[in-house]
């Protein structure tokens, strides 16, 4: 029972960036470093007095025996867990060299559940919906369905499923049916045929209103759409569907199927719906890529997860990437990146790059905070984590782990210098980024994607532009380059 007076609503140990459990002596250093850093007389951010009161709040619990242990009580009986996913922050190098005022800093902040997946039956709500237009006829449509069809094989009784189709104009061919069987499906698809141009927007636009008729807020409700061509002029109407359903909390998935589709703006439509975009080279992909992808929304355990971090007052961010389980530029805003969605199994892992200015022997080096909404129960987690260091004589140890996202964020980087130097005709920049990006696959042992880019390189100096093909499988390809998991598993990917 909770003493008179006292009313826990939070995670206590999470606003000291402890782990649960921290004895006295670990509680009272840490506050004590925090509250002189969060001090409004040595702070001047505009948020550091309620963080300082917050602090305080905290320590003025954990640091007596008797509270502590009605805490701890309170903590272990919470369902939902006050904690249901943990973040875990590590900086590269591990301190401050004492011998510079300005120098680059890494923060690998690293998220993962710890729900019970063992009990994770909520159903999905999924509409599929497929591009039917001329450039589709044959191979192409005949794998889509029966991609359609795996997908079904899939799904379980409370699961809900319908497929829409387009091409300059959308249908509706199998509305949302729950538990939906294989028999019900092939004859829907049965008089499906290529014909006519593309106008995604349309696509999108009946294909999210059947999402919308069976959406609940304990359901997972997403929209995956196979497109293998480009649209023309109705690009805004599409962004702002998908800006809505981001809203409405329906999730997207952005299959492009072989190279004549726009992979700009596909990637754009997914990055506005916090999801995901990928590459299905050979018709033959798609019935893995689409099992996989359904594989993934169904182990799905928060939604909505968004990243925010306010640097402290000597702090200049640089850069953000999403290194596992994928490999991605993230765009911030106002401070904020949009991660999406939240699965079991491998955890997601975000790299912050930073410079540092500052010849403080302590250092707050900025405020880390998750908000993320839980798929069973609709609870909205937030964890929120200080980070600060301390300035040593001589340079700390950078962690492998830290080391071998940064290489292949480096590469990334290779990869978009090369892109953006063949834009505007600067052919010998293009192929000397590519000659260095097919290097960095070789010694990963990335050897096929050594070949594609060794190609483009013979491509580019021969006709002075990338082929869309092979600039396709080196830009997807490499999103599947994310570091790999801790305990050495094969990573899920999309091929």
């Amino acid at each position: 029972m909770v003493p008179a007076g006292l009313h826990f609503t939070a995670d206590l140990y999470d606003r000291l960036g402890l782990t649960a459990g921290a004895d006295t002596r670990t509680i009272r250093q840490r506050f004590r470093r925090l509250a002189r850093l969060y001090h409004p007389d040595q702070n001047p951010s505009p948020t550091a007095h309620e963080r300082f009161l917050a602090l305080q709040a905290a320590y003025d619990v954990l640091n007596s025996s008797r509270t502590r242990a009605e805490y701890e009580r309170w903590l272990v009986a919470q369902d939902p867990p006050v904690r249901p996913i943990e973040m875990d922050v590590r900086p590269g190098p591990t301190s401050l060299h004492a011998g510079l005022d300005r120098q680059r800093l890494y923060l690998l902040v690293t998220f993962k559940t710890t729900l019970d997946q063992s009990g994770l039956e909520s159903p999905v709500n999924l509409t599929l919906v497929l591009d039917c237009s001329s450039s589709m006829r044959g191979e192409r449509l005949h794998q889509s369905k029966h991609a359609a069809y795996a997908i079904t094989e899939q799904l379980g009784p409370r699961d809900v499923f319908a497929i829409t189709c387009f091409n300059d104009r959308a249908r509706v061919i199998l509305p949302p049916h729950r538990g939906p069987q294989l028999r019900v499906v092939r004859s829907a698809l049965e008089g499906l045929d290529a014909s006519g141009g593309t106008e995604i927007a349309a696509g999108l636009e009946t294909g999210f209103e059947q999402v919308r008729r069976l959406a609940r807020p304990d359901v997972l409700s997403h929209l995956i759409l196979l497109t293998d061509g480009q649209t023309y002029g109705d690009e805004a109407r599409a962004l702002e569907l998908v800006d809505r359903a981001r809203t409405d909390q329906i999730g997207f998935t952005a299959l492009g199927i072989g190279n004549d589709w726009n992979d700009v703006f596909l990637d754009e439509l997914a990055a506005r719906a916090c999801g995901r975009a990928h590459h299905i080279a050979q018709s033959s992909d798609a019935v893995a890529v689409f099992e996989r992808r359904l594989h993934q929304l169904q182990q799905t355990t928060a939604r909505n997860a968004t990243l925010s971090f306010e640097p402290g007052p000597q702090v200049t961010v640089l850069e953000w990437h999403e290194v596992a389980p994928e490999l991605r530029r993230l765009t911030p805003q106002a401070g904020a990146a949009m991660l999406g969605a939240v699965a079991a199994g491998p955890p997601l892992n975000v790299l912050i790059d930073l410079v540092v200015s500052s010849a403080h022997e302590l250092l707050l080096v900025g405020d880390l905070s998750l908000q993320a909404t839980l798929r069973q129960s609709g609870h909205v987690a937030h964890i929120q984590q200080p980070v600060v260091m301390t300035r040593q004589a001589g340079t700390g140890q950078m962690p492998p782990e830290i080391f071998e996202a940064a290489q292949r964020v480096a590469m990334l980087r290779l990869q978009e210098r090369a892109w953006q130097a063949a834009a505007v005709g600067d052919v010998t920049s293009a192929r000397r980024n590519l000659g260095l990006l097919a290097t960095r696959f070789l010694e990963m042992g990335e050897v096929e994607l050594a070949r594609t880019t060794q190609r483009e390189l013979e491509i580019i100096a021969a006709t002075g532009q990338l082929s869309p093909d092979g600039s396709k499988r080196i830009k997807y390809g490499s999103r599947d380059l994310g570091l790999p998991p801790p305990n050495g598993r094969n990573r899920d990917r999309v091929p």
